[in-house]
Order: structure tokens, then sequence, then C-alpha cells
């Protein structure tokens, strides 16, 4: 599965995941996961709310294709990918899951860069 930030998956406007793909869940407390995405989405629902006006909020296709890669380049050099773990699947063949970098304190920081912008990969229609 592909997601923009692990909170939006493109074609699915006004949907927002909690500890979705792409977001640092298995290397982070999912608590504080949680708190730092819902608070990104307060943000991005207040910026709807400022417009004034009744607003889809989808992904750009492209934005999320991005995301993945980033998250996709950082993977393999990772101490993850060499562990055998339910989050990685060698057992079971796999190459392992696609995951942000770093802790949650860089991820903040994507998501804190973002906080109310229009051109963080979102569109905005209504």
């Amino acid at each position: 599965p592909k997601t923009l930030f692990g909170i939006h998956v493109s074609g699915f406007p006004n949907m927002f995941l909690l500890v979705g793909p792409q977001s640092p869940t298995i290397l982070q407390n999912t608590t504080e996961v949680i708190q730092t995405q819902a608070e990104y989405i307060v943000d991005v629902l207040e910026r709807v709310r400022r417009t004034g006006a009744r607003a889809v909020v989808d992904a750009d296709p492209d934005a999320e294709t991005k995301w993945v890669d980033h998250c996709t380049r950082h993977y393999p050099g990772s101490v993850w990918s060499r562990c055998e773990n339910w989050y990685n699947k060698k057992s079971q063949g796999a190459v392992g899951p696609v995951v942000v970098d770093g802790y949650i304190g860089k991820y903040s920081e994507y998501l804190q860069h973002l906080h109310g912008e229009g051109d963080l990969g979102l569109r905005f229609h209504g």
C-alpha cells in the first residue's frame, strides 16, 4: 500500500489514517505517533475551515509516490532491515516494510514543516 505521510491515501478524499503504512509506527511508541499525526490532521482541518468552503482534501498521487520512494530509500540501510521480526517478514521471503526514516522527532519535523501549508502534497478543492 502507498500513503502520503502514513496519513493520506490518494483517491480516498477526506480520509485520514492514523498509524498507516509509511508512518514510523513500528519504530516508535504508537501513542506518540498517533498524537503527532492527530495534531497534523487537526492543522489540515483548521486550514480547510479557514477557507470558509466545504473542501475536499486528497493526496496528490505524485507526492504520495515521492513519500513512498523516500521511505524505500531509507529502509535497506537501516538496522531494521537486518532484523528478522514480525514487521519485516524476512522469514516469508519479503523485502520488508517501507517506513519513514529516523525517530519520532524526525517524522514530527516532516509534519511540522508542513502544518497549515498548501503545498504539502495535498489537493484542496470543493
